[in-house]
């Protein structure tokens, strides 16, 4: 199994951290490590943790000043467009990011609607913070131990 490409920490930084070092644990190191990922991306935070792009993510409009991203902090939004019934698209300028919090602010407020505004834009820690990663790391050792059993 290969490393996952949003994996918080890696190879060898885990196998320094487990003080392993050989290369015929490596497949399971890797498998641990994403598990990891997964479970405090998923599970613990439910947003995504390591920096990606977001292509024409859609959100739901809910008449308040406020349009919450999937994910924080934000790195740059590339653009923000309203999508009415039809399926037309028209840009939408005049807001501010509170990049810290991953939230969307606009005098005007955000139409009420399902899926009706649609925002392209770059979110998540580059690098990421140390607190995570140790959280990450702690979570692959006790897997790789076999204090807590790693399926979740």
């Amino acid at each position: 199994m290969a490393l996952d490409t949003y994996a918080l920490v890696t190879l060898q930084q885990a196998k320094d951290y487990l003080k392993v070092e050989y290369v015929e644990e490596d497949t399971l190191i890797e498998d641990l490590i994403n598990r990891a990922t997964y479970y405090l991306e998923q599970r613990k935070y439910q947003r995504a943790l390591k920096q990606r792009a977001f292509t024409g993510e859609l959100y739901n409009g809910m008449g308040t000043q406020e349009l919450r991203l999937s994910t924080f902090p934000v790195v740059s939004v590339s653009s923000v467009s309203y999508v009415d019934d039809s399926g037309n698209e028209s840009s939408i300028n005049g807001y501010r990011i509170d990049d810290r919090r991953g939230i969307l602010f606009r005098y005007g407020g955000w139409r009420d609607g399902v899926s009706n505004y649609k925002v392209t834009w770059v979110g998540g820690y580059d690098p990421i913070p140390h607190w995570l990663e140790q959280e990450c790391l702690l979570l692959v050792s006790d897997w790789y131990e076999g204090r807590v059993p790693y399926g979740f």
